[in-house]
């Protein structure tokens, strides 16, 4: 009686440890780079009983669980928009170290620049590489992209979304900002200001450069009925 009650037991407290490794994968379906556990049992040793015409008899004393492995399977790529971030397409890990140069390896790839340049993961560890520039070629080392830059791109064309209120009062003023690059790549505050005028529909603006108004061929815009762009001109007509 004993040894029955036993086997259930045992196979409860197993399915108890199984629901556990489904909690966590289904608690982490999110994480970064997590990989699914699966649990793997076997049954206790069994117990032989002798006697009877057919000899000794083998008696299962129960179930345990053996081991809760880890599933490497890749899971399904994602766009982040993030030019640091990394996936691994096959076998493999990526290689960081902590700031002692403890060495630990993972699959998420959620990395970003320190402020030196570094490549690093959410808990700061640095991605690991192969140097193939200076010295130290073919040494795994910090990866760095701290002298790493593209050729600068001057800003070509400029576009901007806005809603003037027709309502608004004359000489009342609104004004959006963005930043633009020149042939260094030095960043600049492009600014338009919109000042509404006494005629119902028109607004005059005004394109400035890091707070220096800039020369323009156009000063003024028409809008019609339905709040449409009709017209763009000059301050002449």
């Amino acid at each position: 009686m004993g040894s029955a009650l036993w086997s259930g037991i045992s196979g409860l407290n197993a399915s108890s440890k199984q629901m556990d490794v489904i909690a966590n994968n289904v608690a982490n379906v999110n994480t970064i780079g997590y990989k699914a556990g699966k649990t793997f049992f076997a049954d206790v040793l069994s117990q032989s009983i002798s006697g009877g015409s057919s000899g000794s008899m083998q008696v299962g004393r129960g179930v345990e669980v053996t081991e809760v492995g880890t599933l490497f399977s890749p899971g399904s790529f994602e766009t982040t928009g993030n030019a640091t971030d990394l996936a691994i397409d096959g076998d493999g890990f990526f290689m960081v170290n902590d700031e002692d140069a403890a060495t630990f390896y993972t699959r998420a790839g959620a990395f970003h620049l320190d402020s030196n340049g570094n490549l690093v993961d959410t808990n700061g560890y640095k991605l690991q590489g192969y140097n193939f520039f200076g010295a130290a070629t073919g040494m795994i080392t910090d990866i760095s992209l701290r002298n790493v830059q593209s050729a600068p791109e001057t800003t070509t064309e400029y576009s901007v979304g806005v809603n003037l209120n027709s309502e608004t009062a004359a000489t009342d003023m609104y004004t959006t900002t963005q930043t633009v690059y020149d042939s260094l790549g030095d960043r600049h505050s492009l600014g338009i200001t919109f000042t509404k005028t006494a005629t119902n529909g028109e607004w005059d603006f005004q394109v400035g450069l890091d707070g220096v108004n800039a020369t323009c061929p156009y000063t003024g815009l028409q809008f019609d009925s339905d709040g449409n762009l009709a017209n763009i001109y000059d301050g002449t007509g």
